[in-house]
């Protein structure tokens, strides 16, 4: 019983402890950025490697005034960019904002745009992060924009998953905030509980009632 209680109390950290570096929400992108290959945790996924560009034109965004907060639902976890800034007037902009996702199988992605006039097109590396715009992965993409407001796919299940957020603002577009989703199956405590009840019962022994003769 001491054995079995011993490997209970394991799982049981396990699967509740609390993250040591968890995402701040509200935090800017240009703080997430300086967080590198270390990044930050959203459950037990972690976040990392975030990057903020602008590929062409002028725009007011930057990532001082562009704000992360991580999210999450039902077997998904997600991070959102937002910014009263990701506005433009007569001309156009384009923005990069990327990052990597690392950790318990991810078995999709999918994108949330909060109403505004922009296109997005969000490039996913499955298997691997991007080197410049380059995926030795299997790439994928979703897109999103006024007239589809969400989309997703799914794939074969990976521990990394790399994101590249292709922000396309035109004369006078704009937008509050578009959120990247990574979709997994089942929740992660689902795998440490089960795992604790199998260990339960191989360890379990019958008891011997000694008898006389």
């Amino acid at each position: 019983m001491q054995r079995i209680a011993w490997i209970l109390a394991v799982f049981l950290i396990l699967a509740f402890q609390l993250p040591a570096s968890p995402c701040v929400a509200g935090g800017t992108l240009n703080s997430y950025e300086s967080l590198g290959m270390t990044g930050c945790t959203i459950g037990p996924q972690t976040v990392y490697d975030f990057t903020f560009s602008v590929v062409s034109g002028s725009g007011s965004a930057t990532d001082t005034n562009i704000f992360v907060t991580p999210t999450f639902g039902v077997n998904f976890y997600g991070v959102q960019f937002a910014s009263s800034d990701f506005t433009t007037g007569a001309g156009t902009v384009s923005y990069l904002i990327g990052f990597n996702w690392d950790s318990i199988p991810i078995v999709g992605m999918g994108d949330a745009l909060d109403p505004g006039n922009v296109n997005i097109l969000t490039d996913g590396c499955v298997g691997a992060v991007f080197v410049g715009s380059s995926c030795s992965g299997t790439a994928v993409n979703v897109t999103v924009d006024p007239t589809q407001l969400t989309d997703s796919m799914m794939f074969s299940s990976t521990a990394i998953l790399g994101i590249a957020n292709n922000i396309s603002l035109n004369a006078n577009g704009s937008f509050n905030s578009i959120e990247d989703d990574a979709y997994v199956t089942p929740e992660p405590a689902s795998f440490l509980l089960a795992a604790l009840g199998v260990t339960i019962v191989i360890l379990r022994k019958p008891r011997i009632t000694a008898t006389d003769d």
